[in-house]
């Protein structure tokens, strides 16, 4: 009987405390779903708490190839050196079934009331585990059988069923993300921000100052950092996946995103609202202040939804799949093995039938105090560093294992170096071209900004075959960059 009458008291509990956030949410969101009463969200609320009050609190995971939850504080995308391009059979590291992500999509996560009726999720775990699913709407509409609601117009978050919805997390809870991109042609992410809509097509500038101690924190940038992930390969069965874990800050308003440019524009984020449960001695009349909305229960629990910063954002730990800045500067001045490097050409020959190729991505001011070289006349912007030398001309026996390595030490862009039959001009979009099957023998993950205040950056690398073809080129397929000289070719002989 005691275990009877501790599972009525967690649901009154809950009950008291989903009723006290309903309240809240509907009176900041009512514009969202025009005619839905609060009556209505109340009496949906509670049918549904019953179920999750006394379901098990715990982590939401991700069991399987590509998707636990692991120990550490990131998970890679893809961090393998076998490659996974078209012909790749099984999930490597950081991917995940295509089937059993779809089985996932409709999921709640645990310590969740999903409240569909106006598109929100309240948590009430401080030690939560939320996947995201980034899609196409109109796929993400078949699946959920709902809409997205104004103003997404092209890819959207599905979470727990729901497009875009907002989501109620108690203040200072540890939350492990998880992101899987069920794309077939996009690239994306989720990153955490207090950057309020309406975003512009390129959110680079606000990338600058992630972490920084000394800003104010609407200028903070972004929680975490993410790499952009891949498009899904429907042909092989899987998709590419990340997770990462951070502490939500004591901030009135948060919003989730995609920072891929025009993701964001067009609609794709949603909003977090921190909530703050105080003591039962918290006086209304002296918590209400300009900056606090406060509702109550008749049980003397109180949430505070602050509405303007009193912390900082918390710093992570470096993640996996990062180098600390002083090896990776290292690593650029260490000669490649077997390779004979011309400076006068600006060139380096392999002649081995297993490459190492180990490639910077910085930008074009860097690269010259770096190497000592200037970049190419058609460089105007980013630029790789190899073996000293910038944008070299990589000659590479045909049939021989390519293995690249990748490290971003720029700390205000994306960048990634995909190889393709695809020679320049570039145009602005360079992944138009990137459907499976296409012209690029690998399709890596984008890789985030260096954190310099932080003391790291991230890396990745895999492994192709170079194929029977005259030349190939190595190029940043970010927005932009290839098309402003961030390329370079690779002759095969």
């Amino acid at each position: 009987m005691s275990g009877g009458r501790d599972v009525a008291t967690r649901t009154g509990e809950t009950l008291k405390r989903v009723g006290a956030s309903v309240i809240q949410s509907n009176l900041r969101r009512r514009e969202r779903k025009p005619g839905v009463s609060t009556r209505t969200s109340a009496v949906a609320v509670l049918a549904l708490v019953v179920v999750a009050a006394v379901a098990v609190y715990g982590a939401y995971d991700l069991s399987g190839t590509g998707g636990s939850a692991g120990k550490s504080s990131s998970t890679t995308v893809g961090a393998t050196t076998s490659g996974n391009g078209s012909g790749t059979t099984s999930p490597a590291v950081g991917e995940i079934s295509i089937s059993k992500a779809k089985a996932l999509m409709l999921a709640a996560p645990a310590s969740a009331t999903v409240i569909k009726d106006i598109d929100e999720m309240i948590f009430t775990s401080s030690n939560l585990s939320i996947t995201a699913f980034t899609i196409a709407s109109q796929n993400a509409t078949s699946i959920t059988g709902t809409h997205p609601l104004l103003p997404a117009q092209g890819e959207v978050f599905v979470i727990g069923g729901l497009i875009n919805p907002a989501l109620f997390i108690p203040a200072n809870a540890k939350v492990r993300f998880t992101v899987i991109n069920m794309d077939d042609a996009m690239y994306n992410d989720l990153v955490i921000t207090a950057i309020e809509p309406p975003y512009p097509a390129n959110m680079s500038r606000y990338m600058t100052w992630v972490g920084s101690p000394t800003l104010p924190l609407a200028y903070q940038g972004f929680l975490y950092m993410m790499p952009v992930l891949s498009p899904a390969n429907y042909g092989a069965g899987w998709a590419p996946t990340y997770s990462y874990t951070v502490t939500i800050p004591d901030y009135g308003h948060l919003w989730y995103l995609c920072t891929y440019p025009g993701h964001a524009q067009g609609g794709m984020y949603g909003e977090i609202f921190p909530m703050t449960q105080t003591s039962t001695s918290t006086s209304t009349s002296t918590a209400e202040t300009a900056t606090s909305f406060i509702t109550s229960t008749s049980s003397g629990t109180v949430f505070v939804f602050p509405v303007a910063p009193n912390s900082s954002f918390t710093s992570t730990v470096p993640p996996t799949g990062t180098i600390p800045i002083g090896e990776a500067i290292t690593l650029l001045k260490t000669p490649l093995t077997g390779a004979n490097v011309s400076r006068s050409a600006d060139s380096i020959t392999f002649t081995s039938l297993n490459v190492s190729l180990v490639a910077f991505a910085v930008p074009s001011e860097n690269a010259t105090g770096l190497t000592g070289m200037q970049p190419p006349s058609y460089s105007q912007g980013d630029v790789f560093i190899v073996d000293g030398l910038v944008n070299p001309t990589l000659r590479v026996p045909r049939g021989a294992s390519l293995h690249v390595t990748v490290v971003n030490l720029d700390a205000n862009a994306y960048h990634d170096l995909d190889v393709s039959t695809l020679s320049p001009p570039y145009p602005y979009m360079t992944m138009q071209g990137m459907m499976w099957g296409g012209p690029f023998l690998y399709m890596m993950p984008v890789l985030s900004p260096a954190n310099y205040a932080g003391g790291w950056a991230f890396l990745y690398s895999y492994t192709v075959t170079v194929p029977d073809v005259a030349s190939l080129w190595y190029l940043c397929t970010y927005p932009g960059h290839a098309q402003s000289g961030m390329y370079g070719e690779i002759v095969t002989g």
